[in-house]
């Protein structure tokens, strides 16, 4: 699987979490994971793009300059989180 499309399954199922999350689900979540039948899936009409009310994009860069939802999206999941020493629970040495 390309990073592109590890990126975009990613973002879509962060995405659909949140939706999930708000909502009960009336039928059953299936999580695919099958790299065919996620290229068969986002050439059908269900790309996270067009699921967010893009259109289809060519890469996430010309998602995030054409799509106002997925820049505040990628704007929100980039920024960084602020550490503080006296409550994170972190060992001394983060791995890198």
């Amino acid at each position: 699987m390309s990073l592109r499309h590890a990126l975009t399954a990613s973002l879509f199922m962060l995405f659909s979490a949140s939706v999930a999350a708000t909502q009960p689900a009336t039928q059953p979540v299936v999580n695919v994971l099958d790299t065919a039948t996620l290229n068969a899936l986002d050439e059908g009409g269900f790309s996270f793009a067009e699921q967010i009310g893009a259109r289809k994009a060519a890469s996430t860069r010309a998602l995030y300059d054409a799509s106002p939802a997925y820049r505040s999206l990628a704007d929100t999941i980039g920024k960084p989180l602020p550490h503080d020493t006296r409550t994170d629970q972190l060992p001394q040495r983060v791995p890198t």
